[in-house]
């Protein structure tokens, strides 16, 4: 209740306003905010009776976004006695194109930051009176965040290969793109955002290829440093006699620091570190005529990318 400022109905008579210092309570009371007294036409008792209060309109005033890409819908509340009919104004500008259905206001996608700040202007009336709020919805552009660059950090490609296109994924809508730090064969690579593209002819003799991709936005430059391999593995086949034990030093050209390992190799061929070793037993051969084996060589190059070549051994009797 709003004592002292609306009237009073004590015990079914009007009496003026309550007055906090001088009106007191001796008996009990019942109090009734906001109301009054309608005479019944047949000469009945009276019959208590809402007074109209003034209409009021509760929700923000201000309405902040980033660049709208959806709609956004924000509740009001609408209210007094009796219960106003209630809208957005016809008289004062509604530049941010708002509707309202219901007690929500709808503020549509599209709005540009350039063009904040936007208006809309609701009402609410009843017979007490009307009264209006003026809404202001402020656009901002989304706060920019420096770019990132992910991906591989090494390549290997063995010889012979052709154009090769390795995807980065880029964030942050960079506006430059570029490929700095480059040791050699500048001409063999391109980075158009989304992959670095490698011609085919680069010579292994002169890997590993080192390069930086850089990517800037008004926030701020990423970088990602690549080291590209292009690797030849020698001998690529190796004879023996059957019966005999053959070794074999194997070496693996364009990479600086490599590891090898064996697979898929008959029980008579291991490696050990870069050598080869064949030792067929007799037996090996049918028919008295030589035949071919292979074994699979993995390299494993600096960074941890591997490569799997087959290795030629031809046993003869």
């Amino acid at each position: 209740m709003e004592f002292g400022t609306v009237n009073l109905l004590a015990n079914d008579k009007m009496v003026k306003k309550w007055d906090f210092t001088n009106d007191k309570v001796t008996e009990d009371m019942t109090l009734y905010a906001r109301w009054g007294l309608r005479p019944e036409p047949s000469g009945g008792s009276s019959v208590h009776i809402p007074l109209p209060s003034w209409p009021y309109i509760t929700g923000p005033d201000t309405i902040n976004l980033l660049t709208v890409s959806d709609s956004v819908y924000q509740p009001y509340t609408f209210g007094g006695y009796p219960a106003p009919t209630y809208g957005i104004s016809d008289t004062e500008p509604n530049t941010a194109n708002a509707t309202l259905n219901g007690n929500t206001l709808t503020i549509p996608e599209g709005l540009s930051a350039a063009g904040s700040s936007y208006s809309v202007t609701l009402f609410a009336t009843n017979s007490a009176g009307t009264v209006t709020k003026t809404i202001t919805v402020n656009v901002s552009p989304p706060v920019e965040t420096p770019p990132t660059i992910t991906g591989p950090d090494t390549i290997l490609l063995p010889p012979p290969y052709t154009i090769a296109h390795y995807p980065y994924t880029v964030t942050g809508s960079p506006t430059t793109y570029e490929i700095t730090n480059i040791s050699s064969s500048p001409e063999f690579f391109s980075f158009d955002g989304v992959n670095l593209s490698i011609e085919s002819g680069l010579n292994y003799t002169d890997s590993p290829f080192t390069l930086t991709l850089t990517v800037t936005n008004s926030a701020g430059t990423a970088t990602k440093d690549i080291t590209v391999y292009v690797i030849m593995m020698e001998p690529s086949s190796i004879g023996v006699d059957e019966g005999y034990t053959s070794s074999e030093a194997l070496f693996v050209t364009g990479a600086r620091s490599y590891t090898l390992s064996l697979q898929n190799a008959p029980t008579w061929v291991s490696l050990s570190d870069n050598m080869l070793i064949v030792s067929p037993p007799a037996g090996t051969l049918t028919g008295g005529l030589s035949d071919d084996f292979t074994a699979d060589i993995v390299i494993t190059v600096s960074g941890g990318e591997t490569y799997t070549t087959p290795i030629c051994i031809t046993v003869n009797p």
